[in-house]
């Protein structure tokens, strides 16, 4: 009895401690977006932990890259396109935003790339289980001479 019990937390331990090993099959599990008094709120959930280094441009731009480091042993070569699928269309278009992608391969990298129509701004948070990276978009200012 005790060898199986032996052989079943071996078994166990693999199963969990793989994807740290080879490297996960996909970083980001997915994208949820909400309002949050007047701004939109993007949390970017990740399959593995990472932890954020920095970003560029640091509060405002057609785009945002986000480095991050894997806590991997493992790499990743690929990359991610999450498109708008995960994200409300409206929340989107509130933002200008066209796509987020993660790209494992490039130099300086990886990245998590937010794509914007128009220039954006924003701030980014990290939860401290290193699980997501949030990323705020303050309600924007109407422009001069609009109506309320």
């Amino acid at each position: 009895m005790k060898y199986l019990i032996a052989i079943v937390v071996v078994a166990l331990g693999f199963y969990y401690a793989w994807p740290l090993i080879t490297g996960p099959n996909r970083v980001i599990e997915d994208v949820t977006a909400f309002s949050e008094n007047d701004a939109v709120v993007m949390q970017v959930n990740f399959a593995v932990p990472v932890r954020y280094e920095n970003h560029f441009p640091e509060r405002s731009g057609e785009f945002l890259q986000v480095k991050l480091r894997l806590v991997s042993l493992g790499k990743t070569k690929w990359k991610e396109s999450l498109g708008l699928s995960k994200v409300r269309p409206e929340l989107a278009k509130q933002v200008g935003l066209v796509n987020i992608a993660y790209e494992g391969d490039v130099e300086g990298g990886p990245l998590v790339t937010f794509l914007f129509t128009r220039a954006a701004e924003f701030e980014l948070r990290q939860d401290t289980g290193m699980s997501s990276l949030t990323v705020v978009f303050p309600a924007r200012a109407p422009a001069p001479g609009a109506s309320s």
